[in-house]
């Protein structure tokens, strides 16, 4: 355990002396995780590529559906998608309620809240420490703690950042009322201090759920329902006054981003990170479910404002499965015409992007992800707000899609193409180079205001030059099919020039991959 401590003091320098904010409203996060069952506790690993957490009354839990507590873990993929997500199993849950508190020493130990003895189901016996070894999470063994008591069936807490301190709700000696926010630090003997209560200015009567303490351990958010809100439970954010853990600031909520009228707790993030977690009940599949909000480090409890120079321009992006809504870790390379400058760079995990821009700069685009139609933009940068985000939506290549070209087009009844058609039809080769196995069926369409027969033969013109061009341009033919369809299929009303024109296209249906 000194050992423990002097590298867990080590480790804490590499931590930068910042605050927090929440700029975004509460998000929908995946299902994979959220389920009709009741989840809560989401703590990021410290790698940041996995997610544990408490799931209640699953079948698969130790203890059946009455099981009021497992901790289950899920990885985040190669693609960004958190996978489904798997009980972590008999070594740390039984039958009774578990709960994670954190992460020491980067992750290899795990902190948890958990009793043993399935006939103890809501006693449970106090803090416990696993460690993670040969692949598994080991047996935990008890966390001692001096004159650690506790009073009620509930205990929860989190572990700061640096490994050093312990925050725990639990109703104990010296409680305001029911459950109250308690410290414990790690001492130079690599031992844990004896519990602290943090003061009448964080604690009620009432209930003051998992606190945790910013990454310079001066700001303090946590849940409760004794301070007067807006929802059952919200989640408030107050400041140390001083190096001791008795005097705070008045709490204020930290915004109607993260509160609702439902019950909103259990707010953790990691240093450096794009995105906190926490657990609402508002428009829950189950009791609570897992929900996600973007946080700032360095400001609080405001909405961020991009500080640029008067001439520039944060533009900012997304990028999602056209089908699906997911986010997608999509590339992006950027030509500012003005200024003659090109950039590249990847889209989060979460499918967002941002590029810091002269404000009257006019930019082109493309985005490409392998097992998607790549697209092309262009964008003027003074027609934009200040707030907006660039909507791109990537065509999925799964069979039986089908996918306008709009760029792809054509002297009036004629297959020749029209200049900077190139430009699509390049992005569709790249397309097909990307994922060699993808087979399309193009299909010509026309208005018809003409002749149906010479429209039939025209459309079809039009679908043999677009698959000679990507034939020339190195794909094979046997990969490329089509048929014109002249004006037999039509999408928009014939009898206005504004909708007929849509009728005249080229699209392509993806019949393998």
């Amino acid at each position: 355990m000194k050992f423990l401590y002097s590298l867990l003091l080590i480790l804490c320098s590499f931590y930068a002396n910042a605050q927090f904010d929440v700029y975004s409203p509460a998000l929908p996060f995946t299902d994979a995780i959220n389920s009709k069952y009741y989840e809560k506790s989401p703590i990021l690993h410290p790698n940041g590529n996995q997610l544990y957490f408490v799931r209640c009354n699953d079948p698969s839990n130790m203890g059946g559906t009455i099981d009021q507590g497992d901790i289950w873990y899920s990885q985040i993929d190669s693609l960004g998608y958190w996978k489904p997500p798997v009980n972590v199993g008999s070594q740390i849950n039984n039958k009774g309620i578990n709960t994670i508190i954190g992460f020491l020493n980067q992750g290899k130990y795990m902190v948890l809240a958990e009793q043993y003895g399935d006939k103890a189901q809501f006693a449970p016996k106090g803090i416990s420490i696993s460690e993670f070894r040969n692949g598994k999470w080991q047996k935990p063994i008890n966390l001692d703690i001096p004159y650690f008591v506790k009073k009620s069936n509930y205990i929860n807490g989190s572990v700061s950042s640096d490994g050093t301190t312990l925050i725990l709700s639990l109703q104990s000696f010296g409680s305001y009322g029911v459950e109250d926010l308690y410290v414990s630090e790690l001492q130079r003997s690599g031992k844990w201090g004896e519990l602290k209560n943090l003061g009448n200015t964080i604690n009620t009567p009432f209930q003051e759920l998992t606190g945790y303490l910013s990454t310079n351990k001066d700001y303090l958010i946590f849940s409760s329902n004794g301070h007067p809100g807006i929802g059952s439970f919200d989640i408030w954010v107050s400041k140390r006054r001083g190096n001791g853990w008795k005097k705070w600031e008045k709490p204020v909520l930290l915004n109607d981003f993260v509160n609702s009228q439902g019950s909103d707790f259990d707010f953790h993030y990691l240093p450096n990170s794009e995105y906190g977690f926490f657990t609402s009940t508002r428009n829950s599949d189950g009791y609570g479910d897992i929900k996600q909000v973007k946080v700032q480090q360095d400001t609080l409890a405001k909405k961020v404002t991009m500080r640029l120079a008067v001439n520039e321009y944060n533009f900012k992006g997304k990028v999602t499965d056209a089908k699906s809504g997911r986010p997608l870790d999509a590339n992006l390379v950027f030509n500012q015409k003005k200024t003659r400058q090109s950039s590249e760079l990847n889209a989060s995990v979460f499918g967002e992007f941002s590029l810091i821009v002269e404000d009257d700069e006019f930019i082109e685009i493309v985005v490409d992800k392998v097992g998607y139609l790549p697209v092309d933009f262009s964008v003027d940068i003074a027609s934009l707000s200040e707030d907006s985000i660039f909507q791109v939506k990537l065509e999925p290549l799964n069979v039986g899609n089908k996918v306008k070209l709009d760029h792809i087009l054509f002297e009036r009844a004629s297959d020749e193409f029209l200049s900077g058609s190139e430009t699509q039809l390049d992005l569709l080769v790249r397309m097909m180079k990307e994922n060699p196995k993808v087979k399309i069926f193009l299909e010509g369409h026309t208005d018809r205001t003409g002749n149906a027969k010479l429209s039939i033969i025209l459309s079809q013109e039009r679908v043999d030059a677009v698959r000679s061009y990507l034939v020339s341009h190195g794909i094979k033919g046997s990969r490329v099919n089509g048929k014109g369809f002249g004006g037999t299929k039509p999408i928009a009303d014939n009898s206005d020039e504004e909708t007929r024109k849509l009728n005249r296209r080229v699209e392509f249906r993806i019949t393998a991959n």
